[in-house]
């Protein structure tokens, strides 16, 4: 599928989307925010397994894949 140019998603729609690196690790988006000293996006990751919380620059992802709905995680509700 190929995106058509100028499209725009709400980063509300990204919270609960699971990405998963190149190597197989699966996250969940908990929050986005702005460094506004670094003028970046951080997107705060929950890890799948472990539940464990870590922020990354979004650039930094940019080759992870993203899956905006998910399975439920065990406990979670939508």
């Amino acid at each position: 599928m190929k995106l058509s140019p100028n499209q725009v998603l709400g980063t509300s729609a990204l919270i609960g989307a699971l990405v998963v690196n190149t190597h197989g690790a699966e996250f969940f988006i908990a929050a986005i925010g702005v460094d506004l000293a670094d003028h970046s996006i951080i997107v705060e990751l929950e890890d799948a397994d472990s539940g464990s919380v870590a922020g990354v620059n979004w650039n930094d992802i940019s080759d992870w894949t993203i899956s905006l709905n998910p399975p439920l995680r065990p406990g979670a509700r939508r």
